[in-house]
């Protein structure tokens, strides 16, 4: 199983082809006028199978935390790909999920996620800032 994209974005929608759009992607910090303040934010991942992983139910699961530990969201979906005839030496999938956060306070929040037991993803950071007056 490889990762192949794992990113923040303004906004994603998975199309029935199996690709998908996405805008302002690999957003890292976010501004807002006060906190705490409710952000909607969309997640994308995907990952690459090959034929004799695709028999076995896989599970992406992550959470969100403020820099520090103290957690925010949890996330969680299944990785289910149906075999094509004829078979392919590999096969993709992909989750476009939008979250929306209370966030607390202005610091770095860390998005975490994880495939099975098996694959770790890449942490991703997202730094929350108070808008400065101009």
């Amino acid at each position: 199983m490889n990762l192949l994209a794992w990113l923040i974005a303004e906004h994603a929608v998975a199309h029935d082809d199996s690709s998908f759009s996405v805008t302002r992607a690999g957003i890292n910090e976010l501004f807002a006028e006060n906190f705490p303040a409710v952000v909607r934010l969309f997640l994308v991942a995907r990952l690459q199978l090959h034929a004799d992983e695709i028999e076995k139910l896989h599970e992406l699961n992550g959470r969100i935390s403020l820099e520090g530990g103290k957690e925010i969201a949890t996330f969680s979906s299944p990785i289910a790909v149906n075999a094509t005839d004829p078979p392919q030496p590999n096969y993709f999938w992909h989750m476009v999920g939008q979250v929306q956060l209370l966030l607390p306070q202005a610091g770095v929040y860390i998005i975490e996620g994880r495939v099975d037991e098996d694959l770790q993803l890449p942490l991703m950071y997202l730094h929350a800032r108070t808008r400065s007056a101009t």
